[in-house]
């Protein structure tokens, strides 16, 4: 099931590479379609620090939603990173990460987390950094000039987070170092 935010209601065609992709899943009873409100009303994020510290945070929708999508929250003192986006931004979610600090970018690592990058990135004032290889996956326009396209191999997001393109599951997939040094002391 996908979701779009509940005020876009046009059709959506896939880049022309995408129909030759065989990794493309359709379930047999065909797409299925959701909106954010809807999502709202029956899902929630959890958070849970990474291990046992305190400035790593996973954050997942449940219950589980599409393929199950989770986001890091990396606290610094140069401001924070959100590593990823879950389709759903709810309250809570809000409220936790401006808790945590200010989040100073968000960074993509592959098509799968495009759905409401753009919702995040208003909502949070901030950049979200996407590999420049992946731009024919944009569905929609940013109006806003948001989004920040990485061209080099690797970009520094914040002092001691630094995105690195690698190949994956896309042909290009980006992927964090982070100076454990760097980040918030608790």
């Amino acid at each position: 099931m996908y979701s779009l935010p509940s005020h876009i209601h046009t059709s959506i065609s896939r880049p022309n590479n995408s129909n030759k992709d065989p990794r493309q899943f359709v379930p047999p009873t065909g797409q299925q379609w959701t909106s954010h409100s809807h999502l709202l009303s029956n899902h929630a994020n959890k958070f849970h620090p990474i291990k046992s510290t305190s400035h790593l945070w996973s954050i997942v929708t449940e219950p589980k939603f599409a393929i199950g999508q989770r986001c890091i929250l990396i606290q610094t003192p140069g401001g924070n990173v959100l590593w990823d986006c879950v389709t759903l931004l709810d309250q809570g979610t809000k409220d936790l990460i401006r808790e945590k600090g200010r989040l100073e970018a968000i960074v993509i690592s592959h098509p799968h987390y495009y759905t409401t990058h753009l919702e995040w990135a208003r909502e949070f004032g901030c950049p979200v950094y996407l590999a420049r290889e992946d731009e024919g996956w944009c569905q929609r326009p940013d109006t806003q000039g948001l989004r920040k396209f990485i061209d080099g191999t690797t970009e520094e997001i914040v002092p001691g987070v630094t995105a690195i393109k690698t190949g994956g599951h896309f042909p290009v997939r980006d992927t964090f170092e982070y100076d454990p040094l760097c980040l918030k002391q608790s």
